[in-house]
């Protein structure tokens, strides 16, 4: 449950006497959600505040109590060791300016300027001034041993309810309802960051770390947190019944000073410790090779959870390969590694061709001696066709018979020739064709006695002879009945 730690039993006791009363404002409080508001992790909360340190009545702890009257409070903010307090009562009259020493706490000077509605007060120890912010007027004092004088009014270019002195910057930061501005002479303005609007905007605060925003409804103040860049960090949420407006916020040391108002005889100063009892850090979002993740811890007595990031890790959690292209017959195809957080591919390997798988060679058409025959086979995987040629048939001739005796005058026409397929004759020649000759179709006719050689000549270059012998005593025979006959 989220409060600023005061008892609610003890709350009641500081309620009227009537107990239709206390059902009312017990009534308010539940509707108001102060009741019902459930601790979550990475949600509003609240200080833990030390108990040493408590009044009985309350747990935050009132500074200055003499200065508790007057009908409002604005500014305040932490100078040193000393604290400004701000008594405002109008616009138009003058604004008074309590100097407390947060040692002694008691009350060191008193001050009346006409600040407007004197809505926010910061401390620069470096230029050893304060500033008060007022309808568009940045309103600079000089602050030495106490005492104040007002220097300059710088009318700005906007209106900035609320101011802090960024001390690691060594700049002031301020801001209208939704947009925080940076500037060290108040003329000129730089936007910075913007924040969502809440509810009424109220001071702001510095702690040498963080920007403090405070926020303002009904009985319920949101004091949210963001780094001087605009990070937001947290919130912290006050809930009390007993007073109705936090105006201002600044830090004493380790403890958040609070200023409140509009609550009538509780207006004034209240101050919150911090210090938690913390449970061991516990992931709350796991860091990726790219993104920061989350830690948490939780305090033990009021369950305000602090949240830290866990830089990113910087190493990819691999998945399986993944085959992006599949590879073909004659093509790499590519796998890839990504990562399991981010999905980028980090790994990436080529997958070698698979290579063809052809099937026996198959004989489309058969070779001859004059032209070639060719094979083709296909891929099983992509029928891809792969066409080959066959040889031309060696030119091979045969001729039966391989010699011939014949007598003067006859002849021989039944010399048989053998050829491979597609081979043809072209020429018959005798080597001498006084002894013996050829014809065309190959028939020999003898003509004298003596021996010739009878060729037979192919297409295909093929070459055969058969030897021919013409006797001569047949040849004397012809003659003389050649005579005879005459």
């Amino acid at each position: 449950m989220y409060d600023t730690g005061i008892p609610y039993k003890i709350k009641l006791r500081t309620l009227p006497g009537s107990v239709l009363v206390r059902l009312l404002v017990f009534a308010l409080l539940l509707l108001s959600g102060s009741l019902l508001r459930p601790a979550h992790v990475l949600a509003d909360t609240v200080f833990c505040h030390e108990k040493s340190e408590l009044s009985s009545e309350m747990e935050l702890y009132r500074l200055g109590s003499e200065f508790h009257t007057g009908r409002s409070s604005q500014g305040m903010c932490v100078a040193g060791s000393y604290i400004i307090y701000t008594r405002y009562t109008s616009d138009f009259a003058p604004t008074t300016y309590i100097v407390i020493d947060s040692r002694t706490r008691k009350e060191v000077g008193r001050y009346s300027f006409n600040t407007l509605h004197s809505n926010s007060l910061t401390w620069n120890p470096d230029r050893e001034e304060l500033v008060c912010v007022s309808k568009k007027h940045a309103f600079v004092f000089s602050f030495r041993d106490h005492r104040m004088n007002l220097v300059r009014d710088i009318v700005m270019s906007h209106n900035c309810c609320k101011i802090a002195y960024v001390s690691s910057l060594k700049t002031y930061y301020l801001g209208t309802s939704d947009t925080i501005y940076r500037s060290n002479d108040f003329q000129k303005l730089k936007p910075v960051f913007h924040v969502p609007k809440m509810a009424v905007d109220q001071g702001m605060g510095f702690d040498g770390n963080n920007l403090y925003i405070i926020w303002y409804t009904f009985g319920h103040n949101t004091i949210a947190v963001y780094s001087p860049e605009g990070v937001f960090q947290r919130s912290y949420s006050i809930v009390s019944s007993i007073f109705r407006e936090v105006e201002e916020v600044d830090f004493l040391n380790d403890k958040m000073i609070i200023s409140v108002a509009n609550s009538k005889e509780q207006n004034g100063l209240y101050t919150v410790s911090g210090k938690h009892i913390f449970s061991n850090w516990e992931t709350f979002k796991q860091a990726t090779c790219s993104k920061d993740g989350i830690k948490i811890r939780t305090c033990r007595q009021c369950r305000w959870t602090e949240m830290k990031s866990i830089p990113a890790t910087g190493v990819h959690r691999l998945d399986k390969w993944i085959t992006i292209k599949k590879p073909s017959c004659e093509k790499k195809g590519k796998k890839v590694r990504k990562c399991l957080d981010c999905g980028q591919a980090i790994e990436t390997e080529s997958i070698p061709a698979k290579g063809h798988r052809f099937s026996h060679w198959k004989t489309i058409t058969e070779p001859d001696v004059m032209t070639k025959g060719f094979q083709i086979r296909h891929c099983e995987r992509c029928d891809k066709a792969e066409v080959m040629d066959m040889a031309c048939l060696p030119a091979y001739v045969r001729i039966y018979p391989d010699s011939l005796s014949l007598s003067a005058g006859s002849s021989y026409e039944e010399i048989r020739v053998h050829l491979n397929k597609g081979d043809r004759i072209v020429s018959w020649t005798s080597a001498n064709p006084d002894i013996a000759g050829v014809s065309e179709t190959g028939k020999v006719t003898a003509h004298r006695p003596g021996e010739t050689r009878i060729t037979v000549q192919t297409a295909g270059g093929g070459r055969a002879g058969v030897q021919i012998k013409v006797g001569f005593f047949s040849y004397i025979a012809e003659k003389l009945l050649k005579l005879g006959e005459k």
